[in-house]
Formats: C-alpha cells, structure tokens, sequence
C-alpha cells in the first residue's frame, strides 16, 4: 500500500494510525462504506490548510467541515496541488500561524521533504481527495482520525 493514496476499501486497513473523511455529518461511527481513508502521516501535507478552513481541526478526534467551508478547501487544495506540481516550496503564512500553535517549527521544512520524496504520489492523491470532496460537496465532510 502507498503510503500517499486515497483508499476506499475499509477492508484494506488493519489497526488505527488512519484519517476517515465521511460525506456528511458522522457521529463518531468509524469504518463507514461511505467513506475515502488516507495514512495519519499522508494528511501533515495539507494538515494547515485543515486548520485555516477550520480552526477547529483536529485529525485525532471528529471534525465536520459544513459545505460553505468546502469552497475554501477547494480552493486552497487547488492551490497547494499546483505549489506541488510547480515545485514550489510550501511556506508558512503568518496570518494562519496563530491557528497553528502546536506545530513544529520546522513543520514547512518537514512538509517540502515530503513532497520532495514523494511529489507525483502527492499530487495524485491530493487530485483524488479534490475530485472526491466536489463529488460529496453538498453534505459537508466529517474527517475522523481513527
């Protein structure tokens, strides 16, 4: 298994360690058919951009992103996808940092490594989380860290 992919058979998986993205509001039911899975690890890739959309982000716990949210993520995964493509380097915005106290300082650093090592598995997963999210647009998402 890649460890930057989207996935959406839930028999695929054993353990925890995972992100559960739900169409729609979930009540903390985990392992739904329902639903696209991606590594814990995959998700630091956009993990700031979760947290500008919604400060309330927390990938350990339920977090429901309403559908007004989802034109901004759009957006902003849009954005990153074509940073990633470009080789653009990933950079901190200090108007978000506030939102981001528990990051590590090097987080920026840590990200661009990542997708230095792994740029055309990143685009296509963030390509397929975008398609998926237009897809399932109108319920909101909740993600779920299992």
């Amino acid at each position: 298994m890649k460890e930057f992919a989207i996935y959406t058979n839930k028999n695929q998986f054993k353990g925890t360690c995972y992100i559960e993205i739900f169409p729609g509001r979930n009540n903390h039911k985990h392992w739904n058919d329902e639903s696209v899975y991606i590594f814990i690890d995959a998700i630091d890739v956009i993990y700031d951009i979760l947290v500008k959309v919604n400060k309330h982000f927390n990938q350990y716990n339920n977090t429901y992103f309403h559908r007004t949210k989802l034109k901004f993520l759009f957006y902003e995964l849009s954005i990153r996808i074509n940073d990633i493509k470009n080789e653009y380097k990933i950079n901190k915005n200090n108007k978000y940092r506030k939102l981001i106290k528990y990051l590590a300082k090097d987080y920026y650093n840590y990200i661009n490594v990542i997708i230095k090592e792994n740029r055309n598995d990143i685009i296509i997963m963030l390509e397929d989380l975008l398609k998926w999210l237009k897809i399932n647009r109108k319920k909101g998402i909740t993600i779920i860290g299992i």
